[in-house]
C-alpha cells in the first residue's frame, strides 16, 4: 500500500514538472519587433486640448478615418477641447510615399521622428500632404491631433506617390554604381549642384559614395551644340544615345566638354555622376554653337570627339575623353596628354560632318595604323605599324550629314595622325579655300585652330581677333599645353606670317614659334610683353599647299621661365600671299 502510494506521488510530480516545462516561455533568437504592417493604430484620447497629463481612453482602430461631426469619439471624451495621438508601424518596399492628413482642427504627424505635416492650429476642414522616399522596411508614423470647438474630423490616408516628372528625373543610390532600387527618385529643375560634404537629401542619402542618373528629353532644333559638364567625384554624358563624355573617376571638380550635331527634335539626353568623397559637384549646360537657314546644310559640329585609351587595342574604358578641334596631330617621341603614355596608346575619334552631294577623296596621313570608317563602313584599312605615311579611298556622297570614325594606334618611336577630306570636281572643301592673293586668317575659335593639352589649362579672354582668345600659364622645360594654326592655302608659293598679340593676356617674353612648311623647320622667338593688340611678323616662308596636315605654325607653352610665372595668349595668326 505505501509503495503504490510513494509510486502515484512519484508520477504526479514528474506530471507537474512536464507540465512547468510545457508552459515556461521559450526563449528569443533574435529581437522581437513587428514583423509587418501594424494590424490597427494604437489611439489614446485626452478630455484636453494640449494632450496633457495622463489619456482617459486607450484603444486599437483599424483605419485613422473619423468623422465625429458635432460628436465625441467616446462617451468618456467631451465633444469640444479633446486631442488624441495614434501610432502605428508600417512594413513598406522602398518607393515615395504621400501622406494626406485631412483635420478639423489641428493635426501633426511624423513619420521616423520627423514632422512632415504641421497644421497645429483652429481651422475648418483642410487637407495637407507629403510625399517622403521610404527605405524599404519598418516606419513609426505617429499623428496627433485636438479638436476646439464645431465639427471635429481627423483622418490620415498613405499611398504610393506617382513623381510627376517636369524637368529632370533624378534617380539617387546610396552606393556608387547606381545599383539596385533608388533611395530618392525626384524632379530635378537643373544639373547644377555644389553640394560640398554634405548630401543631397538628408535621411535618404548620406554624404559620401552615392551616385545618380539624370534624364530627360530635350527639345532642340537642328544644330551643333557644345555640352560642358563638371563634376567631384565621376561623371559620364550620353547625347541623342551617344557617350559623348566619359569621365568616370575620382577627381576634384574638372570640366569637360564635348561638340556634337543635333538632327533637331526630342534629343535624350542621360548623365550620370557618383560622389566618393569630400567634395560633391554635378553640373550640365550646353550650347548652340550655329544655326543654319532654310534649305541650306546643317552647321558643322566644331571638333572630333577623342577618347583616348592606354593600350593598341581600344580595350576597356578611355583614360582620356576630350574634344579635340581638328583631327592633326604630330606628337614625335611625345604624349598626346601629360601623364599619358607616348607609345603603345590608341585613340578612336567620331564626327558628324556635313557633305555636298559629289566624290570625294578621303586621306589618312599617319605613324603607326589607322583605320576610317564612313558612316558605319571600312574605307581606309591600314592597322600595322608603318612610318608617316598617307592612304586615301574614294567616296561619292549623297548630299547630308555622315558620320566619320577614325581608330588609330601607336606602337613606339614617333606618332602623328591627320585626316582630311577634299573633293572632286570644283566643290569647295569644308572650310572653302580662299582665292589667290587674299589673306587666311586662322583664329582660335575657327577651323585650323588646335588646342592640345588639358583642356582645364586653356582659358579664355574676350578681346582680340574676333572678340575671343585663348590663354594659359607657362610651363619651365617640359611641355604641356601647346596651339597650332593650320591654314588651307589656295596654291603653292611665299607666305608672310603675321601673329596677333593682344593687348592682354600674354606677357611671356619667351615665346617660340615653330613654323613648319615645305619641308622645313623654322623657330622664332617673340617677346609677347613688347606689344598689344598688334600684329607681328614672323617671316615669309615657302609653302608647298599640297599637304595640308604638314604646315602649320605651333607654339608649346614651355617658355624657360619659371613656371607659372607669365602667361601666354594664343589668337589670330594669318598667312598673306607674297
Amino acid at each position: 500500500m505505501e509503495g503504490n502510494m510513494l509510486k502515484r506521488v512519484c508520477l504526479l510530480m514528474m506530471s507537474l514538472a512536464i507540465a512547468l516545462m510545457l508552459n515556461e516561455p521559450a526563449l528569443a533568437q533574435e529581437p522581437i519587433g513587428p514583423l509587418h504592417t501594424d494590424p490597427a493604430w494604437q489611439a489614446w484620447y485626452w478630455n484636453n486640448p494640449g494632450l496633457a497629463g495622463a489619456p482617459v481612453l486607450n484603444r486599437s482602430e483599424a483605419d485613422l478615418n473619423h468623422h465625429w461631426g458635432a460628436g465625441s469619439p467616446d462617451p468618456t471624451i467631451s465633444a469640444d477641447g479633446f486631442s488624441a495621438r495614434w501610432t502605428r508601424y508600417i512594413d513598406v518596399p522602398p518607393g515615395l510615399y504621400r501622406f494626406t492628413a485631412t483635420s478639423d482642427d489641428g493635426m501633426r504627424v511624423w513619420v521616423d521622428g520627423r514632422l512632415i505635416i504641421d497644421q497645429w492650429y483652429d481651422h475648418g476642414a483642410i487637407t495637407a500632404s507629403a510625399d517622403r522616399n521610404l527605405d524599404a522596411g519598418h516606419h513609426l508614423v505617429v499623428v496627433e491631433y485636438y479638436e476646439s470647438r464645431g465639427e471635429a474630423l481627423a483622418s490620415l490616408s498613405i499611398a504610393p506617390a506617382a513623381v510627376v516628372i517636369h524637368n529632370w528625373r533624378g534617380e539617387y543610390f546610396n552606393n556608387t554604381g547606381l545599383s539596385g532600387a533608388p533611395a530618392l527618385v525626384r524632379d530635378d529643375a537643373e544639373i547644377n549642384f555644389d553640394w560640398g560634404t554634405g548630401s543631397p537629401a538628408p535621411g535618404p542619402l548620406g554624404v559620401d559614395r552615392f551616385s545618380v542618373r539624370w534624364t530627360r528629353n530635350l527639345n532642340l532644333p537642328a544644330g551643333s551644340y557644345r555640352f560642358s559638364m563638371t563634376v567631384d567625384d565621376g561623371g559620364r554624358l550620353w547625347v541623342n544615345n551617344h557617350l559623348l563624355i566619359d569621365a568616370w573617376r575620382d577627381q576634384a571638380p574638372t570640366t569637360y566638354t564635348g561638340d556634337i550635331y543635333l538632327p533637331g527634335g526630342a534629343i535624350p539626353i542621360r548623365m550620370e555622376y557618383y560622389e566618393n568623397g569630400a567634395g560633391a559637384v554635378a553640373r550640365l549646360n550646353w550650347d548652340r554653337s550655329g544655326s543654319s537657314g532654310p534649305g541650306g546644310p546643317p552647321p558643322e559640329a566644331t571638333g572630333w570627339l577623342g577618347q583616348y585609351y592606354p593600350n593598341r587595342d581600344l580595350a576597356g574604358g578611355p583614360a582620356i575623353t576630350r574634344a579635340d578641334p581638328e583631327l592633326q596631330f604630330d606628337w614625335g617621341n611625345g604624349a598626346p596628354a601629360p601623364g599619358f603614355p607616348a607609345d603603345n596608346f590608341s585613340v578612336r575619334w567620331t564626327r558628324d560632318i556635313y557633305f555636298a552631294a559629289g566624290t570625294y577623296d578621303f586621306s589618312a596621313w599617319h605613324d603607326d595604323g589607322v583605320r576610317v570608317w564612313l558612316d558605319g563602313g571600312l574605307i581606309i584599312d591600314a592597322w600595322y605599324d608603318q612610318a608617316a605615311t598617307t592612304h586615301s579611298a574614294t567616296r561619292i556622297l549623297n548630299a547630308g550629314t555622315h558620320r566619320v570614325q577614325v581608330d588609330y594606334y601607336e606602337h613606339r618611336d614617333k606618332a602623328s595622325i591627320a585626316v582630311w577630306a577634299s573633293p572632286r570636281g570644283g566643290g569647295p572643301p569644308p572650310p572653302p579655300p580662299p582665292g589667290p592673293g587674299v589673306e587666311i586668317l586662322v583664329d582660335n575659335s575657327g577651323p585650323g585652330f588646335q588646342w592640345g593639352g588639358p583642356i582645364r589649362g586653356r582659358k579664355v579672354g574676350y578681346e582680340g581677333i574676333g572678340g575671343n582668345l585663348y590663354w594659359t600659364y607657362n610651363s619651365t622645360l617640359d611641355p604641356v599645353n601647346f596651339a597650332r594654326w593650320t591654314p588651307y592655302l589656295p596654291a603653292p608659293g611665299k607666305y608672310e606670317i603675321y601673329v596677333f598679340i593682344p593687348g592682354g593676356y600674354g606677357n611671356s617674353t619667351n615665346v617660340r614659334y615653330r613654323i613648319l612648311h615645305d619641308g622645313w623647320r623654322h623657330d622664332r622667338v617673340v617677346n609677347q610683353n613688347w606689344y598689344g593688340n598688334q600684329w607681328v611678323s614672323l617671316g615669309t616662308y615657302r609653302f608647298n599647299a599640297a599637304n595640308r596636315g604638314r604646315e602649320f605654325v605651333l607654339v608649346y607653352d614651355n617658355t624657360r621661365e619659371p613656371y607659372a610665372t607669365r602667361t601666354i595668349a594664343f589668337d589670330a595668326i594669318k598667312f598673306v600671299p607674297r
